[in-house]
């Protein structure tokens, strides 16, 4: 019996950003994060308001998978997710603009004000993030 409510706990736990949505802002640029069961989409929109074809995609499944990393707003309008962990894919994105690319296992931050620390559980991002001097604005789509 113990045994089933665990697995319930846990199911439970792991469907709880089924289908959330997160936008994160920098200077007009945005990036739109989209959680869905065992995939998270990133999608990026340009300063006109136009978003680009394709997207930036992960998918994990199990309670030890995800992915973490950096979003890191450039100055020229491209923004690069920085892969800490996971598997991240491109699906048609421009590469001019919206590239990912994994970094260095020490890798430190240079410049906090244009990056935004994202992993799976946006609960979790959120109080990474909280203590940080950037000027990514995030949208948390609420429970």
């Amino acid at each position: 019996m113990r045994f089933l409510i665990l697995i319930f706990i846990l199911f439970i736990s792991s469907c709880s950003d089924v289908n959330k949505k997160t936008l994160y802002k920098y200077h007009g640029i945005e990036i739109l994060r989209v959680d869905q069961s065992g995939k998270t989409t990133f999608y990026y929109k340009n300063k006109d308001g136009k978003t680009i074809d394709g997207s930036i995609s992960i998918k994990y499944a199990g309670i030890n998978d995800g992915f973490s990393g950096y979003l890191q707003f450039n100055d020229d309008d491209k923004v690069e997710i920085l892969v800490g962990e996971g598997d991240f894919k491109k699906n048609g994105a421009d590469r001019s603009l919206f590239i990912y690319r994994d970094i260095p296992l020490r890798w430190q931050l240079k410049s906090k004000k244009n990056i935004y620390e994202i992993i799976r559980s946006t609960k979790y991002e959120k109080d990474r993030n909280s203590n940080i001097n950037t000027e990514v604005q995030v949208e948390y789509e609420e429970d």
